[in-house]
């Protein structure tokens, strides 16, 4: 059984079509790495430029509500003032650390912007609040800028726990000599966790179904099948034997070329730091259940690009730079989030928590196995079903396109969602909690739909007359 799996693997290697499907897989990893590089390239400098942006509007707000402090004698307009003057300094600075590509001036600048910012709504803010000079001063068509300066109450108690999740994040970067992971720079392990995101979950699938859909038709169309049985092993040994080639076929097609890009990203851009926290679902790997994924940013209020995020009736420049790339994040990672953002921030799930991303991409690595298990089983299931090379080829092409097509990344889980196996394909979704289902529910209707395509496939097989 085992040279009949060694067989296979070499078989496998050395087929022109698995060599061209080869080539297209390692195009596809080479335009991922470039096209994250330059778009790293184009959004640094629209950041830049939306930065110095920011700096000029609150300098412009630090002259104007200055005035107006002078002119009523209004604590909240001196406040906003004194703020929006810090707010200007430190979008300065920013646009200055990304300019010069300086992570760490970067994140020296980031944890006193959030220090000031605590310090102006839970000190300066709440201290006018009890002193009752929230409207001291304020002609009466200035009564509604306290709403339009400090946003609704429900949103800055929002909007402090949000700094102080990025205050603690980034304090513990500096703390523990972690070396911070930029957007903008692709490293090796950023690499790899865009890839296992991005990259593998769409096209595992098709891949191994291109590369593997004929591994049983194709022995009737070269005429193989007749040494094949005469081999002193049961015809349930024989598939299960081509199963097993096909899973580590899988694998080497899926994980060899993502190694590689790996190596070649480190030496280009550095690896980073796999000491990188990452956020991470607890019980993703002990619980059928997981907390509810975070809302879908791209709607309603939060569908805006930089500069229709700004308005002059209210002060939301100040969340236009945390808006990145489509969703809000910490650090490297998006947030994921039940209900109750108020303004522009939803807020990490109590569930999660922080490892590095080291540990996150190995761990990433068992969800990515068992749907190589899934995704063999369904092309030895294929090439079972269809008994000719070239029918299998084309129904597993097809099979691959419409999972391709069709991608589930649900918001929540249901019941229909939960059997089937495509939902578990995205490791990152698994394991930071974004889609609503945990590794181990996929990891389980993985391998009961594994087990049945190869029994099925078993039974197919052992009752077909084959004519050698």
């Amino acid at each position: 059984m085992g040279q009949l799996i060694l067989f296979e693997i070499k078989k496998s290697i050395k087929s022109r079509k698995n060599r061209i499907v080869l080539v297209i897989y390692l195009i596809l990893i080479a335009s991922l790495i470039f096209t994250k590089i330059d778009q790293g390239a184009s959004k640094r400098a629209e950041t830049v430029k939306n930065l110095v942006f920011l700096q000029d509007y609150y300098m412009l707000d630090n002259a104007t509500y200055g005035n107006r402090a002078d002119l009523y004698d209004s604590p909240l307009f001196r406040a906003y003032a004194d703020n929006a003057a810090v707010r200007a300094e430190y979008y300065g600075k920013k646009a200055q650390a990304l300019l010069n590509r300086d992570l760490q001036a970067e994140l020296e600048a980031d944890i006193e912007h959030y220090t000031n910012e605590l310090n102006f709504y839970t000190n300066t803010i709440r201290g006018i609040i009890e002193r009752g000079e929230l409207l001291k001063g304020l002609p009466t068509r200035f009564l509604d800028y306290p709403f339009r300066l400090l946003n609704s109450y429900d949103a800055r108690l929002n909007i402090i726990e949000y700094y102080e999740l990025q205050l603690d994040f980034l304090t513990s970067l500096r703390d523990k000599g972690i070396k911070p992971m930029s957007h903008y720079d692709l490293t090796g392990f950023a690499f790899l966790y865009t890839a296992f995101n991005e990259l593998l979950p769409p096209i595992s699938l098709l891949i191994a179904l291109l590369v593997l859909s004929d591994i049983v038709s194709g022995e009737s169309d070269s005429g193989s099948f007749k040494f094949l049985l005469l081999q002193p092993l049961p015809r349930w040994k024989v598939i299960l034997a081509k199963a097993a080639s096909a899973f580590i076929i899988t694998l080497m097609w899926l994980l060899i070329p993502i190694l590689v890009a790996f190596l070649f990203v480190g030496l280009m851009n550095g690896f980073g730091d796999p000491a990188y926290p990452v956020l991470y679902l607890n019980d993703t790997f002990t619980s059928l259940s997981a907390p509810g994924a975070a809302p879908n940013y791209d709607s309603t209020y939060l569908a805006r690009d930089f500069y229709r995020f700004l308005s002059w009736e209210r002060d939301t420049a100040y969340a236009a730079v945390e808006y990145r790339h489509g969703n809000f994040y910490l650090g490297f990672s998006k947030y994921a989030s039940e209900n109750g953002y108020f303004l522009v921030f939803a807020l990490p799930n109590k569930e999660l928590t922080l490892v590095p991303i080291g540990i996150f991409v190995l761990r990433c690595l068992i969800p990515i196995i068992l749907y190589a298990i899934f995704a063999a089983a369904l092309a030895v299931f294929v090439s079972t079903l269809a008994q000719k090379g070239i029918i299998s080829i084309v129904l597993g092409t097809l099979l691959g396109m419409l999972f391709t097509i069709f991608t589930i990344q649900p918001e929540g889980i249901d019941i229909v969602t939960a059997l089937l196996p495509i939902t578990y394909k995205n490791p990152v979704v698994l394991l930071s909690g974004l889609g609503g289902s945990t590794a181990l529910l996929g990891m389980i209707v993985l391998a009961v739909c594994s087990i049945l395509l190869l029994v099925i496939s078993g039974i197919m097989f052992k009752k077909r007359d084959i004519i050698c």
